[in-house]
């Protein structure tokens, strides 16, 4: 029996916008084996290179700038991702799951006038 040929993976280009937030995979030190590949990173304001296929990043929290990054290698967080924790974490002690509440129970007098 002849089996199909597996579909073949096409890497996306996204969207990604000065001041979007990224995680971003050095393609020369991953393929290499070398540490520190895949960080977070920034998008730099006015630093799209090559009709959009790179960007400038600076690197967080360091502050290193990378300079034409390959959109390619980059994935852009979403800030629902960065968020979505929050919202669902266990933060006060007596049952109170939302962060929000947590906050404004902290923040609110709790003595009545």
């Amino acid at each position: 029996m002849n089996q199909p040929a597996p579909a073949r993976t096409v890497a996306q280009q996204q969207t990604v916008t000065p001041g979007d937030y990224v995680i971003y995979r050095d393609a020369r030190r991953y393929w290499s084996g070398q540490n520190d590949h895949t960080y977070l990173a920034q998008a730099s304001y006015g630093a799209f290179n090559e009709a959009g296929r790179t960007i400038d990043l600076v690197r967080v929290p360091s502050g290193e700038r990378i300079t034409n990054a390959p959109l390619l290698y980059m994935r852009r967080l979403d800030p629902s991702e960065a968020m979505a924790d929050i919202d669902n974490a266990p933060l006060d002690s007596d049952g109170l799951k939302s962060a929000a509440l947590t906050w404004l129970r902290a923040h609110i007098p709790t003595g009545r006038p």
